[in-house]
């Protein structure tokens, strides 16, 4: 059944009007109309089965027929820093992420970092990543959108790096010989939070995996393998909720 993103669904709420691209995208892309129905969630993981009883101008009216269950949330929550890729591979990243149940995805930029922002380019990339992310959210039917937090430069992401030394804090290195991510996970199984950085498509330097390494985060690697920046970032993601339970059926 079709999901739909609305701002707040309350149970003593009998209607929701829901307008704007969410409206448009219902009756004229999907050809929705009066007595279909769809799934509304909203941002604090609230759900509701609806039908709709009409629809406007840039509107549609949905009466609420019953409450639904709240997804869960993985039992362990991962941040995943993210060097700021190119166009389409940072997309992947935004999407694939959410669908698989990241929390909060905080991008920043790197020595090697390919792309150079701007005021204006930082907001536009802003909006596009939460649009992604939203849309990856009600496919995937993930409680809540993935957070996208705001841009950071290197050393600022290093700075929110220092309050999570309690958790397991990994950033992926391709030059890396002792530690794998199996045995980083292995030796963390208790923590409630992962926080895991990825580089950008050139790497990171070996200053910034010293500062990292400084700022507690432990350097590991995915194998012998020389991947793709969205490919790592992805696999590293599975790989964590895997090993901590956040693909489990419930």
């Amino acid at each position: 059944m079709r999901r739909f993103l609305t701002d707040d669904i309350t149970g003593q709420r009998a209607t929701i009007r829901l307008s704007g691209g969410e409206a448009a995208h219902m009756t004229k892309v999907l050809r929705m109309g009066s007595g279909d129905r769809c799934i509304m969630m909203d941002r604090s993981g609230n759900r509701a089965l609806c039908e709709i009883e009409e629809s406007g101008s840039g509107h549609v009216l949905l009466k609420v027929i019953e409450s639904l269950p709240t997804p869960a949330d993985p039992p362990v929550s991962i941040i995943l820093c993210q060097a700021i890729l190119k166009n389409r591979a940072m997309d992947i990243v935004v999407e694939k992420a959410s669908e698989l149940g990241v929390s909060s995805l905080r991008p920043f930029l790197s020595a090697h970092s390919v792309v150079k922002l701007d005021v204006k380019s930082s907001a536009n990339k802003m909006r596009r990543w939460n649009k992604i992310a939203c849309s990856a959210a009600k496919q995937s039917d993930r409680r809540t959108p993935m957070l996208i937090e705001p841009i950071l430069t290197f050393f600022e992401m290093l700075e929110k790096l220092r309050h999570d030394k309690k958790n397991l804090n990994i950033i992926l290195w391709e030059q890396e010989q002792e530690l794998s991510i199996g045995a980083a996970i292995a030796h963390s199984r208790n923590v409630k939070s992962v926080t895991a950085i990825v580089g950008p498509e050139g790497g990171f330097t070996t200053e910034e995996i010293l500062a990292t390494r400084a700022a507690g985060a432990s350097p590991a690697s995915l194998g012998s393998r020389i991947l793709r920046a969205e490919t790592a970032a992805i696999t590293l993601a599975a790989l964590l909720q895997y090993e901590f339970g956040g693909l489990e059926t419930t």
